[in-house]
């Protein structure tokens, strides 16, 4: 399980509490991707070799971060 068995086979889940993010390596298989203190995701989508999670941080603001490893992220916006 690497990040590039993720990307390519594409299928991203969102924890129903948003907390984390779980990406799909096939089928049966997966891996939590972390995120960051008090930031919970709504959305993610591959971008290239990153992962876009748009989300919201703990006051409510609207972020998105981008990932390029399981618990390696930046914010964007």
């Amino acid at each position: 399980m690497t990040w590039e068995a993720c990307k390519n086979y594409g299928l991203i889940m969102i924890e129903p509490n948003g907390n984390e993010v779980r990406l799909y390596y096939n089928m049966l298989s997966s891996q939590f991707a972390g995120t960051p203190a008090g930031f919970y995701a709504d959305s993610a989508l591959w971008q290239g070799n990153f992962l876009q999670v748009h989300g919201r941080d703990s006051h409510g603001t609207k972020r998105i971060i981008l990932m390029d490893g399981f618990y390696s992220w930046r914010y964007a916006y």
